[in-house]
């Protein structure tokens, strides 16, 4: 066969699957970059100050702090009069633990069966909270922070800060997808 042939059907078939679909697929983020980096970072400048031996790390659509943690086994949080016992990592005196879950969709287009607020686990206090970055409005924050029962008024302020700082929320783009023509 043709040398030439062979090199313009291998070229044609190159061409093939780059449609407009496949060009969006071509400005996602690579394997491996992690899209809440420069978020981490800013929950953990906020985290660094009131607990500075604690790590931050943004693991796919999660970030995440700890410090002075356990499992400890509890009753889960469920609508059974008798719940079954799960294993919980929680905090331990002078210790915190933190989700932050990001997810797609507006916060108002997404109702949740728990209330937002504090809730007595047993050896700590869970605070739930759903925040609405305004810098991501198609997206949404599920925050789970647990402290242990005597961090009191200092806890709270941590937790008030930590909504303020989560407001500069943002998911990292490596490119905008150019304008349609």
């Amino acid at each position: 066969m043709n040398p030439r042939l062979i090199l313009l059907l291998t070229f044609g078939l190159v061409l093939i699957p780059v449609s407009p679909a496949s060009a969006q697929r071509s400005y996602s983020v690579p394997q491996g970059i992690n899209v809440l980096s420069s978020s981490a970072r800013l929950v953990g400048l906020y985290v660094e100050k009131h607990y500075p031996e604690a790590r931050t790390h943004a693991f796919e659509d999660v970030i995440h702090f700890e410090h002075l943690t356990a499992v400890h086994v509890l009753p889960a949080i469920a609508m059974n009069p008798k719940p079954p016992r799960v294993a919980v990592r929680g905090p331990l005196a002078g210790g915190v633990w933190c989700d932050i879950a990001v997810l797609e969709g507006a916060l108002s287009d997404t109702p949740y069966a728990r209330a937002e607020g504090a809730i007595d686990r047993g050896p700590f206090i869970e605070h739930l909270h759903y925040v609405a970055p305004p810098l991501e409005p198609n997206h949404h924050l599920i925050v789970t922070v647990r402290l242990p029962k005597d961090a009191g008024d200092a806890g709270s302020k941590f937790v008030e800060g930590l909504q303020e700082t989560l407001e500069q929320f943002r998911i990292e783009r490596q490119t905008e997808t150019p304008p349609a023509r």
